[in-house]
């Protein structure tokens, strides 16, 4: 199999060498080369490097977490044994077996058509990982680690293809740690509620109350998952409209795209829309033009406004403004 030969040298090294550096080098190399593994090797590689997670350098066991994480399913029933490192004395290391319990739960879930609820976050030996995950995210003093379990559990929920119990908890304890006092971790907590999708739908208010936060990234990617949530989302459409006012270009855009999308949408929102194909920003008044031309019973009082677009040397606004009139043009002609 392709790189057999080079993984048996290297989990030689990580096993046996004196060297820290050696060692460490050799784990991360193996991270490297565990998605070009075929399954037999890697099955082997995984087995392999099991001492190392109890290495007494504390990179060489994150490293070793590390390639576990790369090596997916081949490493899933070794996942109980990577779950010890979220105890580990070192954050880093805490912070990467939650990131290989992540990325190996997401891994197995994709191998099962359709994926089963259980897999995700349990290994083959019927062990759920998701209450270890979620104290990380509640009471680990790292926030690295705490937003490496926040990602985790949302690969996990989103691996139980959002229908089962574990989908459930994990969306209740990402929610909660939507008011974490690091920004990092609610940015990690939010999107991994978007990953879940409807199974997070009952958590939408908690979602829309970031469109507010101090932090930029963390009122983008609010107002993203509050658009992943759906009908869940469209209730908040006051907290996406006071977004219309943010400073920040890609906050704005975002807001005006989750307007145009959402049937609750009236007048007052259209006019505010409007509004925004003045503004001096390219991508503003394009998502401003796709949001209109979205809402054809609202967006008709527009059209002169959205026709002067076409006039613009920016191409995806110019494509923006003709789909928009297309669509409206035709939802008027429908209608008469």
């Amino acid at each position: 199999e392709a790189g057999a030969a080079e993984s048996a040298a290297l989990v030689a090294a990580l096993c046996s060498d004196t060297s820290e550096a050696v060692r460490y080098c050799a784990a991360w190399s193996l991270g490297e080369l565990g998605g070009e593994l075929g399954s037999d090797a890697a099955e082997g590689v995984a087995e392999g490097i099991l001492p190392a997670l109890r290495d007494e350098d504390a990179d060489v066991r994150e490293a070793t977490a590390r390639a576990l994480g790369a090596l997916g399913a081949s490493a899933a029933r070794h996942a109980p044994l990577v779950a010890v490192l979220l105890e580990d004395p070192t954050a880093d290391v805490r912070a990467a077996a939650a990131r290989a319990l992540g990325a190996i739960a997401s891994a197995t879930a994709s191998l099962s058509s359709p994926p089963s609820p259980c897999m995700a976050a349990a290994a083959p030996d019927g062990s759920d990982h998701t209450p270890a995950l979620a104290r990380v995210l509640r009471a680990d003093p790292s926030p690295t680690a705490r937003a490496a379990a926040a990602k985790a559990l949302g690969a996990s929920g989103a691996a139980a293809a959002a229908v089962g119990t574990a989908a459930t908890s994990a969306a209740a304890d990402l929610a909660a740690a939507l008011g974490d006092v690091d920004a990092d971790v609610r940015v990690a907590a939010v999107i991994a509620l978007g990953e879940l999708g409807h199974a997070a739908g009952e958590h939408a208010g908690l979602v829309a109350k970031l469109i507010v936060d101090v932090d930029q990234k963390v009122r983008a990617f609010a107002l993203e998952t509050l658009g992943s949530l759906g009908v869940a989302g469209h209730p908040y459409i006051d907290e996406v409209t006071a977004a219309l006012d943010d400073e920040d270009v890609e906050v704005l855009a975002l807001a005006i795209g989750l307007l145009g999308g959402n049937p609750n949408a009236t007048s007052i929102h259209a006019d505010a829309l409007s509004a925004a194909l003045h503004s001096d920003d390219v991508s503003v008044r394009t998502a401003a033009a796709r949001a209109l031309g979205s809402m054809p019973a609202l967006g008709a009082a527009y059209l002169e406004l959205i026709v002067s677009l076409e006039a613009s040397e920016d191409e995806d606004e110019r494509a923006a403004a003709s789909e928009a009139l297309l669509a409206l043009r035709v939802a008027a002609a429908s209608s008469s």
